[in-house]
């Protein structure tokens, strides 16, 4: 029996309202399968609140207050494009 597994990458954005181009982070991971990648993108949303609600306590800023979060899983190309510099051989 062959497995075939299609790969999702879990794009993560998190940024402040108040200032969205300024603060825009964004990170990628990739996972072997839509389940595993959402499962992540969660856990990840979750750890953020978590650490948001913990620093409201502290601070209570609106700068905190505005935070937000998104991710998105999204299929991986199953193609692989070899990639040739311009005047390579």
């Amino acid at each position: 029996m062959i497995e075939v597994f299609v790969p999702f990458v879990l794009i993560f954005l998190s940024w402040n309202d108040n200032a969205p181009s300024q603060s825009m982070n964004v990170t990628q991971h990739v996972y072997i399968d839509k389940a595993t990648c959402i499962a992540a993108g969660e856990e990840m949303v979750e750890l953020s609140k978590a650490d948001q609600l913990a620093r409201l306590k502290e601070f209570k800023v609106d700068q905190v207050k505005s935070e937000r979060v998104k991710y998105f899983c999204v299929e991986h190309s199953s193609a692989i494009e070899k990639y040739q510099p311009a005047g390579g051989q």
